[in-house]
């Protein structure tokens, strides 16, 4: 799952948990000193998530539509499930997309004033930019592969780009659609969270 999935997964109530969960891959899960408790279980509950998205059959599926091979179809099917998350958000929470994202905006502004400086920075960036309703529309989805493109090592650029699975994500849009629909209830169900999320 990719950014919006992670920080929506965790407690609303608690937009450190959110914080945690949502940078927990730039800082490899290793929390910092001084780190509260709830940005250490956001990050436990990122690798919980990604250790369940990683072997699920629905997930696998979407990875097939996207072609026979392909080192990047996890990464491509991460960026298309959050935007199928913003054109479904409804279905799974109360809260409206827009409350929620500049909500955590606004609290994530403050607590990165405590966090270690590529924390901040990365945080920053993500919050000026938008990226949490950046996939709303396809060619926001489009945008977003691209920038993944940008940050591959010139190597595997050579083989793939994220960016070349565009044309694949169109053509089997509702199939995509469709397993998401299925595939994010079952993790939802798994986190135990449906109490607690929304």
């Amino acid at each position: 799952m990719n950014w919006l999935a992670h920080v929506s997964l965790s407690p609303h109530s608690s937009p450190a948990h959110q914080l945690g969960n949502l940078v927990a891959d730039l800082v490899k899960g290793r929390v910092w000193d001084g780190a509260a408790s709830e940005i250490a279980q956001g990050m436990a509950l990122h690798q919980r998530i990604d250790l369940f998205t990683d072997v699920h059959p629905v997930v696998r599926q979407s990875q097939a539509r996207l072609g026979a091979s392909g080192r990047l179809r996890g990464v491509v099917v991460d960026i298309l499930y959050d935007h199928f998350l913003t054109r479904h958000w409804d279905t799974f929470f109360e809260l409206p997309l827009d409350v929620f994202v500049d909500a955590f905006y606004r609290e994530a502004r403050l607590l990165v004033r405590d966090c270690p400086p590529d924390v901040e920075r990365f945080v920053i960036r993500l919050i000026m930019s938008d990226y949490l309703r950046a996939y709303a529309e396809p060619s926001g989805v489009l945008e977003s592969l691209s920038r993944v493109d940008t940050r591959l090592s010139e190597r595997l650029r050579k083989v793939e780009l994220t960016s070349s699975y565009f044309p694949a994500f169109e053509k089997n849009y509702r199939g995509l659609e469709q397993d998401f629909l299925t595939f994010f209830p079952s993790l939802i169900q798994d986190l135990g969270r449906s109490d607690e999320v929304g």
